[in-house]
């Protein structure tokens, strides 16, 4: 009888566990930046919450082919907020190319780039050519551009750029 008692104090009757809490939802962001008429780094990447990144060089960077590196909580949070913005909503997809609806005006050169958020709500993209006029193209076009620069273990992945 004491042993009944003991063994279920102890929870070894085979009754269900308690539940265990969910690990935190891992948010991401895969960016892809194309070539421009000059000699301008190409690359994609794919970063997440918990830190972890991949770099693919495609052309014009330090690196060609596929890297990981790491990047800390705060420089995830600064580049999710730097495209914070433009982020389109969970399970749609916004375009900017010439001729379309926020892209009526455009100039010739320019390069394409393309987004995707990934967290548990869904995923949204962004296409966008840089060579969209008007302001809050070139305001988009420039945080685009300057959002991998905050995340420092590109650096030397992607290499120096050219300036404009």
């Amino acid at each position: 009888m004491v042993r009944l008692i003991a063994i279920a104090l102890l929870g070894l009757t085979g009754a269900a566990h308690p539940p265990r809490t969910p690990p935190p939802a891992t948010e991401a962001i895969e960016y892809e930046i194309g070539p421009c008429l000059g000699s301008c780094p190409s690359f994609r990447l794919r970063v997440t919450s918990d830190g972890e990144g991949l770099f693919t060089g495609l052309q014009f960077t330090a690196v060609r082919g596929e890297r990981r590196f790491r990047v800390s909580r705060a420089e995830f949070a600064a580049f999710t907020a730097a495209l914070a913005p433009y982020r389109p909503p969970a399970g749609t997809a916004r375009h900017y190319y010439y001729r379309q609806p926020g892209c009526e005006e455009y100039g010739v050169e320019g390069r394409d780039a393309k987004l995707k958020w990934q967290d548990p709500a869904g995923a949204g993209e962004l296409h966008h050519f840089s060579g969209c006029l008007g302001k809050t193209n070139e305001a988009m076009a420039a945080a685009i551009e300057k959002a991998p620069g905050l995340l420092r273990a590109l650096t030397p992945l992607i290499g120096p750029r050219p300036r404009p």
